[in-house]
């Protein structure tokens, strides 16, 4: 049930951006959310929707397995590069401009502001996340917040 109702949040043809937090789960297969996030992925690898990863979340997934070796980096890397239908999204000038502008009118972080910003910019619809203090910057732009944590009961 759950499944179906996270299912619909996602319209063919719309784009996501992932926040690091799904790309965990997802990749060290905790549960429940990867079940969650294999959904998701799994949309976006059947190019029903445009997944989008921020420069800002691929720094702070790599920091634990870089510390950990170049060995346990690899994989990570591999499945950030390999991701199909996927693109990462650097930061830019106009990026940076609209995180100042998020920061500015909210309580969010840098990083966090820089995520929320990048949507933003690129026109994404909808965005994947389990942090709850993104939903107002976002949401007052036109980006959705897919709360992972809505779909678990």
């Amino acid at each position: 049930m759950r499944g179906a109702r996270f299912r619909s949040r996602f319209e063919t043809g719309s784009s996501v951006l992932i926040d690091t937090a799904p790309l965990i789960y997802h990749l060290e297969d905790i549960q429940p959310w990867s079940e969650l996030t294999t959904i998701a992925f799994d949309l976006i690898a059947a190019d029903q929707v445009k997944g989008f990863v921020s420069a800002i979340s691929v720094a702070e997934l790599l920091v634990k397995p870089l510390v950990a070796g170049a060995e346990t980096a690899a994989p990570v890397e591999a499945f950030l590069l390999s991701m199909p239908n996927t693109t990462i999204a650097g930061i830019d000038y106009e990026v940076a401009r609209k995180a100042a502008q998020v920061r500015a009118r909210s309580t969010l972080r840098t990083a966090d502001a820089l995520l929320v910003a990048t949507a933003i910019v690129l026109g994404i619809d909808l965005l994947l996340t389990n942090d709850g203090r993104l939903e107002p910057a976002a949401e007052s732009e036109g980006v959705k917040i897919i709360l992972l944590s809505r779909f678990i009961s």
